[in-house]
């Protein structure tokens, strides 16, 4: 599909991925229009706050792995078609997903 990689490319550009579970819900942190994210990892906690414009929101972790796979399966129900996505992350590091409508 001609057109396909760039439109991708420009819908998700500036914007961020963000694992559903890592959404925070506590009162301090609900702010109309606007995704707080909160996570810890080896190093450290983490936390921001985007406009929800900015953000797309995964049912997964946001593995390179998981996103091949949630791009892939986006991409069949907008098209109806099936879809093989190649992600890529760094030198050697990537993953393929496919999907079927």
């Amino acid at each position: 599909m001609p057109g396909l990689e760039a439109e991708w490319a420009e819908r998700l550009a500036d914007c961020y991925l963000i694992d559903a579970a890592d959404i925070a819900t506590t009162t301090d942190s609900v702010i109309r229009g606007m995704v707080t994210s909160r996570y810890r990892s080896d190093q450290g906690h983490f936390m921001i706050r985007l406009p929800s414009e900015r953000c797309f929101t995964l049912p997964t972790p946001t593995t390179v792995e998981h996103i091949a796979a949630w791009l892939a399966r986006q991409i069949t129900e907008e098209t109806g078609r099936a879809t093989r996505v190649q992600a890529f992350e760094g030198v050697d590091k990537g993953a393929i997903a496919e999907a079927q409508p």
